[in-house]
């Protein structure tokens, strides 16, 4: 016999950092007390509950939650029937498990019912059927967090989406395998479960077991049982004592009820188990004695397999084939089925004298719901109707007890914000809107932010306290730096791309019969605030790493909030620490410094050879734009950090620097000669959809580039010297290049801009003169394309000057680098060629100054 599984001994098992649980209901005091507890003692960090909304509306009324909103996500989920599904989903870096059965999160679901629970284990690294039965369970659970995203708030859909940053191996795959062990999912609007049961039939069927607890009222299940697959017989096993099924109705043609006595898993008579049978499972033997089993949530009931567009509940259920489906029949009890005795007049009238076990009406008529605290505010999303905003407003403690009361609810866009003082807001667990005598809304909080610290993988969390110390005298530069390079360049096996890699460095031939360059046109005409700024499809720890760094995440304020010391370390990593009683620098000799430098200069720069290698991928064909793009703002990001720290942190002497100068040009070289020429290029997203063109990454990217040259020095030069070398000159005049290729990124975008200032604007005026000047070449680059800038013959054309083709309009400005009596040779940001040629006929020139004064002067 299979053995009787204890699911607490499975939550016990180490290696896993997240979990997922769903159920139809819960005791909320056994799985904090319980079940949450050993999934945070395995280390599981990252916890949500969602359970059926009516469910929940009972739950938080009866025994309400303590640590909901705190410790983990609890999260109620609206379907047209019941949300019905008990799933398990455990997931860490390198495994998974997946547990699917008929269990509630209740005492008696995990210690004392007649459960029927399948356990899938996964190894992330070659185990393709585990793989799949796992992706497939978490793209249902993606399907009910959908559909309810008009009643949950966009913070807790966002830490369920969380789950899945934990467990790389998932979010990678999408394929689905057919193996023995399938899931099944039932919802509205998709195809039934018995449809989709059916169509894993290989041949009709010779015999039909089922068990249950629950029967819908006309037994139209049974029927369609019967009328579909035309059995030769149908034995259904059920529990006199507690199974809720019409008795009236006993009498069916095919059909045979016996008491199920033997059905479960156990080893001698003393073992038998006499719990509540809460099982659900059905047994087809198929007449070329193939068999499927199929167990979980679903109930032999009309809305568990017959869910259609506007009803049904929700379940999930797995699905066995072939030998592995005869094996776990056979050990259950259910290939016996047909031997177990029939019920009798007796049993029957000790079902119709049993009251229903179904429990879904709320105590009291009270609604219930969830509120999110953000900074110290609390919001509520406007789905529940502006007679909120007359409310009178009352905090309560984790017994609904009364802590404070206050004013009202304001009004803002699609939510509404409630204020009350941060320690009482602390304290609170409930917040409740009070309408009228008749009419009240208890929200439970969820304090969004300390959620989310717990939400932070192994990673996450070694990388924000490595980037913590960086402002300290004891720097853990290694740390910081082998955290960007497992996130930034993970899973870099470069591949051939789809339409996103460069065009051939030499280009299409012109109408002139020579080489054309690579267009780095901007329209500007097309140039328009975006109505929306995506982000680019990028989570996990690479989501948490620029949301750091690029979108200002406050790491002090959690610095002060996690209690942690000036060297970043917890409360238990400071418990007998040897520290020193005297100043934070005061232990820092100046080998200390030089050793600490030369360790980050030597990490520093294989980081940057990783980046250029990926960029140098790309030219290649052999790496995608949106991959490179991605690891580069990454990597940009840690590099402006760190030189942040140049003659500020203890560890960093006046005039010395954690980025050497040659490593930041050589990177800089490699993006201007990677990423600004093709017809897929940082000026050329276009074919990339307009979530990419128009994303705020890149945005930050553009900006952060303009940071890079900054950093690097670059100047844009006109003064041309008497007599001057041509190796001079071309020191001089491809920084110009650069520069002009760099304003016409920016294409009037605030948040290139934006991120630029943030990035340059910390240091002085005279920084910032930099970035005006540049903003200055931008526009008059605009004028130029448009005309709107006086304009030479090329014939005339000299060192320095910027051309513009005569009669493309999707083509930009370049820097000419010389001229004869036959051509004018414009700079090109390639590697391979450098120059290309034109006949002066096709070409006009003009001067631009990145300082306006200069056009004046001279």
């Amino acid at each position: 016999m299979h053995p009787r599984l204890s699911l607490l001994d499975e939550l016990r098992k180490g290696g896993y950092e997240a979990s997922l649980v769903t159920t139809f209901n819960a005791f909320l005091p056994f799985y904090e007390e319980v079940v949450l507890r050993r999934l945070t003692n395995a280390g599981v960090r990252h916890n949500v509950l969602l359970m059926d909304a009516r469910q929940y509306s009972i739950s938080i009324q009866t025994h309400p939650p303590r640590l909901a909103g705190r410790r983990y996500t609890l999260a109620p989920i609206a379907v047209p029937g019941a949300f019905h599904p008990k799933l398990i989903f455990l997931v860490g870096k390198h495994k998974g498990l997946v547990v699917v059965g008929s269990h509630n999160m209740t005492i008696a679901g995990f210690g004392f019912n007649r459960e029927l629970t399948n356990v899938i284990r996964i190894r992330a690294t070659d185990d393709e059927a585990g793989l799949a039965i796992a992706t497939r369970a978490w793209l249902e659970v993606m399907s009910w967090i959908d559909s309810s995203s008009d009643k949950l708030p966009r913070q807790i859909r966002h830490m369920v989406v969380r789950v899945k940053d934990f467990a790389p191996w998932l979010k990678a795959r999408t394929s689905q395998i057919d193996g023995d062990v399938q899931v099944l999912a039932g919802r509205a609007g998709a195809p039934s479960l018995w449809k989709q049961v059916r169509e894993l039939l290989t041949a009709p069927v010779k015999e039909a077991f089922v068990t249950g607890a629950f029967f819908d009222a006309k037994l139209t299940f049974l029927k369609k049982i019967h009328a579909d697959l035309q059995p030769e017989r149908i034995v259904v096993a059920i529990d006199p004592a507690t199974v809720d099924i019409p008795s009236e109705k006993r009498r069916i043609a095919g059909v045979r009820f016996v008491r199920a006595n033997s059905l479960g898993a156990y080893n001698d008579e003393k073992d038998r188990p006499n719990g509540y049978l809460h099982a659900k499972g059905i047994y087809l033997r198929l007449q070329n004695n193939d068999c499927v089993f199929i167990s979980g949530s679903a109930n032999p009931s009309a809305p568990a397999w017959l869910a259609t567009e506007g009803d049904g509940n929700t379940e999930l259920v797995v699905a066995r084939l072939g030998a592995n489906s005869r094996e776990v029949a056979s050990q259950l009890g259910f290939a016996g089925m047909s031997q177990l005795p029939p019920l009798d007049d007796n049993d029957w009238q000790i079902i119709s004298n049993s009251p229903s076990l179904v429990n879904d009406v709320a105590p009291t008529g009270c609604r219930v719901g969830v509120a999110v605290v953000v900074d110290n505010e609390i919001r509520i999303d406007a789905v529940f109707g502006t007679k909120l905003q007359r409310a009178t407003l009352f905090l309560l403690d984790a017994h609904r007890q009364e802590i404070s009361s206050g004013g009202g609810l304001t009004a803002r866009a699609s939510q509404y914000a409630a204020k009350f003082p941060p320690e009482q807001i602390e304290k609170a667990r409930f917040l409740r809107c009070v309408i009228d005598e008749q009419s009240k809304v208890d929200f439970l909080l969820h304090h969004a932010r300390v959620v989310e610290k717990q939400a932070r993988t192994s990673t996450q969390k070694r990388f924000k306290e490595a980037l913590l110390s960086l402002q300290t005298d004891t720097p853990n530069i290694g740390l910081l730096l082998e955290c960007l390079d497992k996130i930034a360049f993970a899973d870099t096996v470069t591949q051939t791309p789809t339409q996103t890699g460069r065009t051939s460095p030499e280009g299409s031939k012109s109408d002139n019969g020579h080489s054309t360059p690579e267009s780095l046109a901007v329209d500007i005409y097309e140039v328009r605030k975006p109505k929306s700024r995506p982000r680019l499809a990028h989570d996990g720890d690479l989501g948490y790493l620029l949301d750091t760094l690029i979108f200002h995440l406050r790491l002090q304020e959690d610095r002060a909030t996690e209690n942690v010391d000036r060297l970043g370390r917890s409360e238990e990593e400071q418990v007998g620490a040897d520290d020193s009683e005297e100043g934070d620098e005061s232990h820092l000799t100046e080998q200390d410094r030089v050793d600490l430098l030369k360790a980050c200069h030597a990490k520093v720069c294989l980081v940057i050879r990783r980046m250029n290698k990926q960029l140098i991928a790309y030219t290649n064909g052999r790496q995608s734009l949106e991959a490179v793009l991605i690891r580069l703002l990454s990597v940009l990001a840690v590099l402006r950090e760190l030189r942040r720290c140049d003659g500020r942190a203890p560890w960093v002497d006046q005039g010395k620097t954690t980025v050497p100068v040659e490593e930041r040009l050589q990177l800089l070289d490699e993006v201007m000669f990677s990423l600004f020429e093709g017809t897929t290029s940082l000026l050329h997203l276009e074919s990339l959809g307009d979530e990419v063109a128009t994303s705020e990454d890149i945005a930050r990217l553009k900006g952060l580039l303009l940071w890079l040259a900054w950093d690097c020095g670059l100047q844009f030069d006109l003064n041309r010297p008497f007599m001057e070398a041509p190796k001079a000159k071309k020191a001089r005049l491809s920084p110009n290049a650069k520069l002009l290729a760099l304003a016409q990124s920016i294409r009037a975008d605030e948040k290139v801009l934006e991120e630029a200032q943030q990035s340059i604007g910390i240091f002085t005026t005279s920084d910032m003169d930099w970035l005006n000047a540049i903003c200055n070449l931008a526009t008059q680059c605009d004028a130029a394309k448009s005309g709107e800038l006086a304009a030479n013959a090329a014939d005339g054309a000299e060192p320095g000057d910027v051309a513009i083709h005569r009669k493309l309009e999707n083509w930009d400005l370049r820097v000419v680098a010389g001229a004869d009596e036959k051509y004018v040779s414009l700079i090109k940001l390639c590697r391979s060629k450098e120059r290309i040629s034109y006949t002066p006929t096709h070409l006009l020139t003009t001067r631009l100054y990145a300082n306006p004064l200069a056009a004046t002067q001279g």
